[in-house]
């Protein structure tokens, strides 16, 4: 949002705002500069809510405000707020170890790898998919198809069994799979499963129309295309 914009809008009663904030969206929409949905919520209330441009040009299905969105990485802040919750309530602490609570002794995961390592991707653990060297995401559902992973720990043999990048704390590099890891401490330490206990402590922001891959999205009408 640009800066000019922002000052217009900063301090504008709220019914006068969202008409600001929708013409903004509108104009975008119109120079083909943005599609997507837009919710501001103040705690409980609701300030503003639009949906603009398309979920599938291919397909011609415009946005609208119950559109599923696939969700992807976003995902890792919530998985980092539940375990910051867990860590709050003394279940976890940033130094507890993935190997001693996971009981994955004999992979490949290092003993010293701990929740602040898997937090800042400064583990050193492999990716299932090391994009970064090359291998292909794809790649992975050539034996099985990717609808047969529907838990976290269905994740497990892509990974635990491949040679890390680094020591612990010794280098950064982004991990997936780290927050696969930090998801599993989660059910562990809650005793919940990874989706129950989003939905049950809140994580989830209310009212996001967001699914899990492969839960409707991409469906035309009804999910978006890609994921977020």
């Amino acid at each position: 949002m640009s800066e000019p914009f922002e000052a217009e809008v900063r301090g504008t009663p709220m019914p006068a705002a969202a008409d600001k904030l929708a013409a903004y969206f509108e104009e975008l929409e119109a120079r083909d500069r943005f599609s997507g949905v837009v919710l501001l919520v103040n705690r409980d209330r609701e300030l503003f809510a639009g949906a603009y441009g398309y979920a599938s040009r291919s397909w011609g299905v415009r946005n609208h405000l119950r559109m599923r969105f696939d969700t992807a990485s976003i995902t890792k802040l919530f998985t980092s707020v539940a375990v910051l919750q867990q860590v709050d309530q003394g279940r976890l602490s940033l130094q507890t170890r993935a190997v001693d609570c996971l009981g994955l002794e004999g992979t490949a995961i290092s003993p010293d790898v701990q929740v602040h390592h898997l937090l800042t991707h400064t583990s050193g653990v492999a990716d299932d998919a090391e994009e970064e060297s090359g291998e292909e995401y794809a790649d992975l559902w050539t034996a099985k198809p990717n609808y047969a992973v529907t838990e976290a720990i269905h994740f497990l043999p892509q990974f635990v069994h491949k040679p890390p990048n680094f020591a612990p704390g010794a280098g950064w590099r982004y991990c997936n799979c780290g927050h696969v890891l930090l998801g599993l401490m989660v059910e562990k330490a809650s005793g919940l499963g990874y989706r129950d206990y989003v939905a049950d402590k809140k994580v989830e922001p209310p009212s996001a129309p967001v699914a899990p891959a492969g839960a409707g999205a991409g469906v035309p009408g009804v999910g978006l295309v890609g994921s977020i």
